[in-house]
């Protein structure tokens, strides 16, 4: 039997679009781009490996693309892939997650309860007052916060204020997660 590469070609197509970026997906692919929206500046010099890191240390990243000169993160759902780019993979926080905790007062360390910030403040001294921020903004259910242990960038000591509750939670030295008083009460 001879296999259309055009029905080859969809089906892969299709198992893309399907792939949620929920699920646990440690491959670097070859000549697949995700779509979505870009996730900061463009990182040069790198490996695909080191991009996947990258991507994995970033909170608001879901997947990447590589092309050999340039790293490239990005959120938002999956679209279909593309010739011009080289690499591709998913961020590894996918693969780690624990169960989201019931809410629960004071700062939980090492953790970061995922869902897109709806405000980001830099340079906040301390988790104490990264979360004295969200007890004083009425929108804000939950928060995390970057350490002097984070390591990723330049972001250390940003506070971002969440709202609603966690889509996902993972385990990340020098992030810093826990709920409004508000919302653990």
């Amino acid at each position: 039997m001879k296999t259309c590469p055009v029905l080859v070609l969809v089906l892969l197509l299709l198992g893309l679009c399907a792939r949620s970026a929920q699920g646990c997906d440690r491959r670097i692919l070859k000549r697949e781009i995700y779509g979505g929206r870009p996730v900061g500046n463009l990182i040069y010099g790198q490996t695909a490996q080191t991009c996947q890191g990258k991507c994995t240390a970033n909170p608001r990243c879901v997947y990447f693309i590589f092309t050999g000169r340039f790293c490239q993160l990005r959120s938002g759902p999956v679209k279909g892939s593309q010739p011009s780019v080289i690499w591709a993979g998913y961020s590894l926080n996918y693969c780690k997650l624990p169960p989201i905790p019931a809410p629960k007062c004071g700062p939980q360390p090492g953790v970061n309860m995922q869902k897109g910030a709806y405000k980001v403040l830099k340079d906040v001294p301390s988790v104490q007052a990264c979360e004295q921020k969200c007890n004083q903004n009425s929108a804000c259910t939950f928060y995390t916060y970057l350490s002097d242990q984070w390591t990723a960038d330049v972001r250390k000591y940003s506070c971002f204020l969440k709202s609603g509750k966690p889509t996902a939670v993972s385990k990340y030295p020098g992030m810093i997660s826990g709920y409004a008083d508000r919302a653990c009460k």
